[in-house]
């Protein structure tokens, strides 16, 4: 629909839809990015996406891989200590500080 574009009465869109040309392929990754996804499989209810437990080794190993500093660790563990509302289980050291 470029050349409808170029014809529309606005100022500017003849460049308008030159840039539309140039930058097609980003366009439409942004329009990608940033549309709203439509997705069958989420649960109806919110409570039902509401975070209940957190896996202490998972996370830690999650950390480990990424070489979370002390500092990192603590306040994701914070973060996430009040997002479930439940202290982290057997969490293992140096996290736990």
């Amino acid at each position: 629909h470029l050349p409808e574009a170029a014809m529309m009465e606005f100022r500017g869109a003849k460049r308008v839809a030159d840039l539309l040309g140039d930058y097609r392929d980003r366009v439409f990754l942004a329009r990608k990015l940033t549309g709203l996804l439509e997705d069958d499989s989420l649960p109806a209810s919110l409570d039902a996406l509401r975070l209940q437990t957190v896996d202490a080794e998972q996370l830690e190993a999650i950390f480990e891989a990424n070489a979370f500093s002390s500092e990192r660790r603590r306040r994701w563990l914070s973060t996430l200590t009040r997002a479930s509302g439940n202290a982290i289980a057997s969490c293992p050291p140096p996290s736990c500080d």
